[in-house]
């Protein structure tokens, strides 16, 4: 649930920026509503959701951190217990894991949308 309003407004965005004369030319070929939104809106949107789920996947990760820390389980638990301590290196250890992997999955979702989508690296230097 932390994520999901990240997804839904950058992809809003995204469909709002979707220039009309796409939507036209595909509508004057002759193509159906689905066509369009498979063939035209989905790819033109592909970056965006890419780029939410980018921005919404470190907003889940520091939510189920601090979810957990509440119930001192998991994860979450390890940092909290561990901070109780008076020695500081085994606490910044597992922040800077939590950090490799936040970075970890973030570049492998980079990564992924660059592979699946040619035209994904072109809409980040147009803005």
């Amino acid at each position: 649930m932390a994520s999901a309003w990240y997804i839904v407004l950058t992809t809003y965005h995204g469909a709002r920026g979707v220039e009309p004369r796409f939507l036209d030319v595909a509508r004057s070929f002759g193509a159906s509503r689905a066509a369009v939104f498979w063939k035209v809106l989905l790819p033109a949107l592909y970056p965006y959701l890419i780029t939410g789920a980018r921005i919404g996947l470190v907003h889940a990760i520091r939510a189920m951190v601090v979810a957990e820390m509440y119930v001192i389980v998991g994860y979450g638990g390890l940092v909290h217990k561990t901070g109780l301590n008076t020695s500081t290196a085994p606490l910044l250890g597992l922040l800077i894991t939590l950090m490799v992997v936040s970075m970890g999955a973030n570049t492998g979702l980079y990564v992924a949308g660059r592979r699946l989508a040619p035209w994904y690296e072109r809409v980040g230097r147009r803005a």
